[in-house]
């Protein structure tokens, strides 16, 4: 319960009512004074009712991205016999206040509300804040409702120019070349073609080819689609050093981008922050990018993987000791840091830099 300004000048005004009835002996100045007196003190207790029996549940869609604008809707909830006024929710998490005008009686009224977060992020909603004025505004009252709800904060996908990682398109030039009346379990059925001399016998379909006169063979392709990983470093070369964390979220959007950008080319076998990794059901673009927004800006170690991917990108802002041992042995691996002007390590290396709506690759 808090005094409102409100009530600090009615105490003022009764203060003052009541030095001037004891010095003009005023009956009905002392009455006047006596009713105000009653308000004031009935003010708290009316307040406090007007807070019993009230229910929230609030819903939001479970994750947005950054600077995306999202609804938020709270169902309040009257359990009493009673009418319920002038109430406000206040959420802390976007400094957003929603104004109920009227409950009634055993019934629930819908408020929606629209925000958006400039920060990754997760925001918990563990409690809600509903505040009252009612009935005149002298004193505040508050309670806390229980309310158990999550939103992740998205990084941003931008668009990554300049992305051409060379074994993505030695992979899908050789795999154009290979499409092939060639069947394996792991093909599927493309077209229908004319034969040609050195196409395996066994394909040809002989119903199409009795229709046209000529020998025509079923043509597959290969589906299955080139395998990538992603691992992500950073290195804190001291806590006092200024745009740290300004680094670290580049970092981390440059992460988001391009791992986008590997689900659309390439299949994702494995995705690591230092020693944790999700685990193989886990690899949705959805759970890394939940997986990024809960990342706290600490120094992550590169760990290289127990088993040797020859399909790896690492991600990182400056090259450390361990990344460079680990490069002399992993030729297929793709470097993508901050550093500018650094040495090369491998053939496939790049530095990255945040543009206003992009993440532009520049090769070493």
């Amino acid at each position: 319960m808090t005094l409102t300004k409100m009530g600090k000048i009615l105490i003022v005004i009764i203060l003052a009512l009541l030095f001037a009835g004891l010095n003009t002996r005023s009956n009905l100045m002392h009455l006047f004074n006596t009713f105000l007196i009653c308000i004031w003190l009935l003010s708290p207790m009316l307040a406090q009712r007007n807070l019993l029996g009230i229910k929230a549940k609030i819903s939001s869609p479970g994750e947005v991205f950054v600077n995306e604008e999202l609804s938020i809707q709270v169902l309040f909830g009257n359990e009493t016999n009673e009418n319920k006024y002038a109430m406000v929710f206040k959420d802390h998490t976007c400094s957003k206040d929603v104004f109920i005008h009227h409950i009634p009686p055993q019934s629930e009224i819908l408020s929606t509300y629209k925000t958006t977060y400039r920060h990754r992020g997760v925001v918990y909603w563990e409690k809600i804040s509903l505040t009252t004025k009612y009935p005149f505004a002298l004193f505040q009252n508050k309670i806390s409702l229980s309310a158990s709800n999550k939103l992740y904060i998205l990084p941003p996908v931008l668009n990554v120019e300049n992305f051409s990682i060379n074994y993505f398109d030695r992979y899908y030039n050789n795999k154009k070349q290979s499409i092939t009346n060639n069947k394996t379990s792991q093909d599927s059925f493309s077209r229908l073609r004319d034969y040609i001399q050195g196409d395996n016998r066994r394909y040809i379909d002989w119903k199409a080819s009795a229709k046209k006169d000529h020998l025509i063979v079923r043509e597959y392709v290969d589906e299955n689609p080139c395998e990538c990983s992603v691992i992500i470093a950073f290195k804190i070369d001291t806590p006092y050093i200024t745009g740290q964390s300004e680094m670290f979220e580049e970092l981390i959007l440059a992460t988001s981008s391009i791992t986008a950008q590997v689900f659309q080319k390439a299949k994702l076998n494995y995705f690591a922050v230092g020693s944790k990794e999700l685990q193989n059901n886990s690899l949705k673009l959805r759970n890394v990018l939940r997986f990024l927004a809960e990342l706290k800006m600490k120094d992550i170690p590169f760990i290289a993987p127990e088993k040797s991917y020859k399909k790896l990108i690492i991600v990182t802002n400056v090259v450390t000791q361990e990344i460079k041992e680990y490069l002399k042995n992993n030729s297929e691996t793709t470097l993508i840091c901050t550093e500018q002007n650094v040495e090369r390590y491998t053939r496939y290396q790049y530095t990255f830099s945040v543009q206003p709506n992009s993440i532009r690759l520049r090769v070493c």
